[in-house]
């Protein structure tokens, strides 16, 4: 494995947490020769890594020796946020970098999105399995539930276009949790639709019962 992806994997506890925090499996972390372009951000937002350490080959630091955005050093990235954003306040537009301001916001509206993705794919995942599973069946689920429920609902009332997404790629977290709750379960694939079966309401409303069906 690269240094770089060992030293990244660790900064997040491990392969399978760096591949579920990027959207890959860890297998294709394994086989990487290098962090593939479309993955940088991804990692780097997910590490704190600077993109100059991912791939120097594509990002460099600035000449004074201080990351950019490009390179996202959080050890660096408080005192940039705040001489940029004093900068604007100022209108000394000459002073602010907006390649890498524009891509800070990239990353904060790609990570926004991931996270909603992610709690998709846990509460499916956990809905599916208290219907499939009821020896399985614990008050941790329920408030796995509950909660991801509440973040989900919490993060749309703050950016309502993280609805329209959710409801975007539900069908495809859908088929994510399917797919994990097969893997560790060993149930039959065909045992789950092949089309999520709930809509985005109705999978997020609180007095939807998993014992209602699936």
């Amino acid at each position: 494995m690269l240094e770089i992806v060992r030293q990244a994997a660790e900064r997040v506890g491990g392969v399978p947490r760096l591949a579920e925090r990027i959207g890959v499996t860890r297998q294709a972390i394994y086989q990487w020769r290098e962090v593939p372009v479309d993955r940088v951000r991804d990692v780097a937002v997910a590490t704190g890594i600077a993109h100059a350490d991912l791939r120097p080959d594509l990002y460099a630091r600035h000449d004074a020796g201080e990351p950019g955005l490009r390179g996202f050093d959080r050890h660096d990235t408080i005192d940039w946020n705040e001489r940029q954003a004093e900068a604007l306040r100022r209108g000394e537009l000459a002073a602010v970098d907006r390649f890498a301001l524009a891509d800070m916001l990239d990353d904060l509206s790609r990570a926004a999105r991931d996270e909603v993705a992610r709690r998709l794919r846990l509460l499916l995942h956990r809905l599916m399995k208290w219907q499939a599973k009821p020896e399985r069946r614990s008050l941790s689920t329920i408030g796995v539930i509950t909660s991801e429920r509440a973040r989900l609902l919490a993060r749309f009332d703050r950016s309502p276009r993280l609805r329209v997404h959710a409801a975007a790629v539900l069908q495809a977290a859908y088929a994510a949790a399917r797919a994990d709750l097969v893997e560790e379960t060993g149930l039959a694939l065909d045992r789950f639709p092949a089309d999520c079966p709930l809509t985005l309401d109705r999978l997020l409303d609180p007095g939807f019962a998993p014992d209602a069906g699936f």
